[in-house]
């Protein structure tokens, strides 16, 4: 055996070296009240290092029993001499076996793994044993994930930021990405409306030849996003127009022109004008909804006036 279980002076273990840790749950209430009423089920395992005890797994049971103000604790003390690969390999069965890993603990189980076992089949082949993703890709991808600011793996744990999104904000760099991720997370952007402004930003950062940072320090999107005036659904939309307005600056004012012409036009509610998609073409389209002759001739009616209208001729020479 690798181990021997031995109570071990709380005093003694470094609470401070996160080598090992994989959890990113550190609620530690429910667990204090299971030692008081049981007592410690799982002991927690400790590996001897410089004269102190490194955390192998169970930091939140140290931290409970340190709450509860005991002095040693019963833990699983490693042997001095056992392998690397095996130490990483009892933290993440440790955790694993609780629970299913999230993606924030699933990329620091990778890291941990790829320190102790430098041979790319090796380390496929472990990460397979031990239920991680063991497609090379995939796993560089993943392994990302733990190094990212704070904030960006706090939207993941939150279901509010995914995997693709995340590697595109950390592309952005520290600034930006930072922005970006907070501002997802304020709003609650579903992934679709995320990758939209994402591919917007890029798009016009590429084209104008500035920063991320530089286009998101605009004082106008930021006034919009502090306006306590507008609900999140309202700041969603014109964040959207932001920067697709930006992006697509002919487009939009061709839009928005096409729209205030268009009200002029009074057509009522079963007639429709509709332009041509992204205004490349000049063939606009009237549809009428009829459920009647009358509707129809109401309509024809209506399409009459609407051909001397000043507003019409302005929407047909502006194509």
């Amino acid at each position: 055996m690798d181990w021997e279980t031995a109570d071990t002076d709380l005093g003694g273990i470094d609470i401070e070296n996160s080598t090992y840790r994989i959890t990113t749950d550190q609620f530690i209430e429910p667990l204090v009240a299971s030692i008081e009423g049981v007592g410690l089920l799982n002991p927690p395992f400790l590996l001897p290092t410089g004269g102190r005890y490194t955390i192998v797994s169970g930091f939140r049971r140290v931290a409970a029993y340190l709450q509860l103000g005991h002095i040693d604790i019963p833990a699983r003390v490693l042997k001095p001499e056992i392998p690397g690969p095996l130490v990483a390999k009892i933290a993440i069965c440790e955790n694993s076996s609780e629970r299913p890993l999230n993606l924030v603990e699933t990329s620091r189980s990778l890291h941990l793994l790829a320190r102790h076992v430098e041979d790319p089949l090796k380390l496929e082949q472990a990460c397979r044993r031990l239920g991680l993703p063991d497609h090379p890709s995939m796993r560089k991808k993943i392994m990302r994930v733990c190094r990212m600011p704070v904030s960006i793996q706090e939207g993941i744990l939150e279901d509010v930021i995914s995997l693709n999104t995340a590697l595109m904000l950390d592309d952005l760099g520290t600034e930006a990405g930072l922005i970006l991720a907070d501002i997802f997370r304020n709003l609650h952007l579903s992934y679709s409306k995320q990758r939209e402004i994402l591919t917007h930003l890029f798009e016009i950062t590429r084209r104008d030849k500035i920063s991320p940072g530089t286009f998101l320090e605009d004082a106008q999107l930021h006034a919009l996003l502090c306006d306590p005036e507008k609900s999140s659904a309202q700041k969603v939309n014109m964040l959207r127009h932001h920067f697709r307005s930006h992006r697509f600056p002919f487009l939009t004012l061709a839009q928005e022109s096409f729209l205030k012409e268009s009200r002029k036009l009074s057509l009522g509610d079963n007639i429709r004008l509709r332009a041509p998609s992204g205004f490349e073409s000049p063939e606009y389209v009237f549809t009428i909804g009829i459920k009647n002759l009358s509707d129809l001739e109401t309509g024809i009616k209506v399409l009459q006036t609407a051909l001397h209208n000043p507003a019409l001729k302005n929407i047909l020479t502006r194509s």
